[in-house]
């Protein structure tokens, strides 16, 4: 039972811990060593710092399940509450622990495996229809992600955080949604990662889609080059830009590649760019000016695609997996498209990616396609099908490319002036929430103001074009960070209390517990732990609109009599409140 006020509320907790690296449900690349660096970055937010705080990992199981917790590593505070700390793992799925005043606050799950990123056109894509036939992923392992964020047809950057999934246990809504930045469905990916992840001893693969329906390789190369990309499908007009889009859009379909590359590759690394594309420049229904002429002039344009992305990058070691997919509409496959296709393979631009076209027996799989193009699960299992056809073909190829370097803050008061200072000497930097809504003005490494701010970044681009986001911060929270906008006494105490309340506490039976969010569409999750913070029981896990929010908990047999804890996290915001159950 839930109930739910639609009500205002003032963001005022006694006590909480940010904690925004590493992020939740994400994959970092592992190096050629199989490890990564990882970041343990947030900041605690109190009226009363403790010097330190502290973190510790534990490996997790393919269900989730945790094991032994590891060695706490002491974690410096500044005046503001930030820490900052680095170490190197190996690959593998695990749960990081920030431990302070003796209590885990805070956790977030995170992966170091493989990092791919898809793009070509709608069989890359996926079909964005609720009803279309997806492999099943119940058993899968929760690391096989993706992120739900969805940027299709925007100039805009994608989002680094609270938008990851688990393949294996998310709803049907999620796993028929956005593949962030502009994929639909999970399509065959969460097989293929499977695939991957046991050819690996069990090993976490993440997936971001950049692909576009309907695109053709010239389309790419005009989007590459920043010159308008007729869509012949809809009368010609710039791709993107037709409908609810409104442009214009020059660029696409290349730019939520570009985009990805710049972001997600930059903060997560990568291991290469998985195209299937094809289709379109076969399709004897769309008109000459709007595809190839040839197969040189199919591998010069995708070449050139490959070349503009591996620039935007700044690394020339991105690979490139090349499918073979040209079938359109019930037609045989193009030998011409095909042609172009192997010839990129040939000149040493990429690596042997699926052949669609054809199964192991050179056979055209036409009854694999629902509408005689797009493939599904319930045509003979083609996703499936699709799913081994790539993972055949990656083996042990691709460039393990790492991920860049995680912005550190300082920060400093003078007055009732509080700075946060980034390193310097970089391209471009933004200071805010979100990167594509910047404080305006706020374009320097070193952000000051008298005025309060919750949950901002400083979002860095290097002179290769490439993005990293510092942890977030809030500034001004209490007075030793801020003048003039001290809680204390009673009065902090209680609106503590109005934003979350626990009642009874000490309880028999069950309870209840309320707490306040402040925007719509945030991510909430509320859970019972034991005294070593293993999490017991999961009571809410998914997005919040604005307001107050009410759970009766019941059937608490399941808890041991004494001291146990509630922890609630909203977005990036852990807090923790002591409970106790009465014998």
């Amino acid at each position: 039972m839930l109930l739910f006020c639609a009500m205002a509320c003032h963001s005022v907790f006694a006590q909480f811990v940010l904690l925004s690296y590493p992020i939740e449900k994400s994959v970092m690349q592992r190096n050629a060593a199989n490890t990564a660096s990882v970041t343990i970055a947030g900041q605690v937010v109190s009226s009363s710092l403790l010097a330190t705080a502290g973190y510790r990992f534990r490996t997790l199981s393919a269900a989730g399940v945790p094991g032994v917790a590891g060695p706490t590593t002491t974690l410096p505070l500044t005046a503001n509450g930030m820490f900052f700390g680095t170490t190197t793992m190996s690959k593998g799925w695990y749960l990081c622990e920030i431990i302070y005043n003796g209590i885990v606050y805070a956790s977030s799950r995170f992966g170091i495996g493989d990092v791919f990123i898809i793009a070509g056109q709608s069989n890359a894509q996926g079909m964005p229809n609720p009803t279309w036939a997806l492999p099943t992923t119940a058993n899968y392992p929760e690391w096989i992600v993706g992120s739900s964020d969805n940027k299709t047809c925007t100039k805009n950057l994608p989002n680094i955080s609270g938008k990851f999934f688990s393949f294996s246990n998310a709803s049907d809504a999620v796993k028929h949604g956005s593949l962030s930045p502009t994929g639909n469905t999970i399509w065959c990916y969460g097989v293929l990662g499977k695939l991957i992840s046991e050819a690996n001893g069990g090993m976490p693969v993440a997936f971001f889609n950049a692909a576009s329906a309907g695109s053709t390789v010239t389309q790419w190369y005009q989007g590459a080059q920043g010159i308008a990309a007729p869509n012949g499908y809809v009368g010609g007009a710039q791709f993107c830009d037709v409908g609810k889009y409104q442009g214009p859009f020059l660029g696409q379909p290349y730019t939520p590649l570009k985009s990805a590359l710049n972001y997600y590759g930059s903060i997560f690394g990568v291991r290469g760019i998985l195209w299937h594309q094809g289709e379109a420049d076969s399709d004897l229904a769309l008109g000459a000016a709007y595809k190839v002429a040839s197969s040189a002039d199919y591998a010069n344009k995708l070449i050139a695609v490959i070349n503009k992305s591996r620039a935007d990058f700044a690394n020339p070691n991105l690979t490139w997996f090349i499918s073979n997919a040209s079938v359109s509409n019930g037609q045989a496959p193009n030998a011409t498209v095909r042609a172009g296709q192997t010839s990129v393979v040939n000149a040493g631009s990429g690596v042997i990616g699926a052949d669609s076209d054809y199964d192991g027996a050179g056979t055209t799989q036409f009854g694999w396609r629902a509408d005689s193009v797009h493939f599904a699960e319930s045509k003979k299992s083609a996703l499936t099908w699709l799913g081994n056809k790539w993972f055949n073909q990656i083996g042990a190829n691709g460039v393990r490319i790492e991920h860049g370097f995680v912005p550190s803050l300082t920060y400093s008061k003078n007055g009732d002036l509080r700075s946060l200072t980034a390193q310097a000497g970089y391209a471009e930097y933004r200071w805010g929430n979100d990167i594509n809504g910047a404080i305006a003005g706020a374009t320097t490494n070193v952000f000051t103001t008298d005025q309060f701010y919750t949950g901002i970044r400083c979002f860095i681009k290097d002179a290769n074009g490439n993005w990293h986001a510092s942890q977030r911060v809030n500034l001004g929270q209490y007075s030793a960070q801020r003048e003039h906008a001290i809680i204390d006494g009673d009065d902090q105490a209680e609106q503590g209390d109005f934003e979350w309340r626990v009642y009874p506490n000490p309880y028999y039976a069950e309870f209840a517990t309320e707490f306040a969010v402040e925007q719509d569409n945030s991510n909430v999750r509320l859970e019972i732990l034991d005294s070593e913070g293993i999490v017991i029981k999961t009571l809410v896990d998914n997005p919040h609109a604005k307001g107050i929010w009410k759970y009766p908990v019941t059937n608490t047999g399941i808890y041991n009599n004494g001291m146990h804890y509630m922890r609630l996290k909203i977005n990036e915001s852990f807090m923790v409140k002591r409970i106790l159950k009465d014998k």
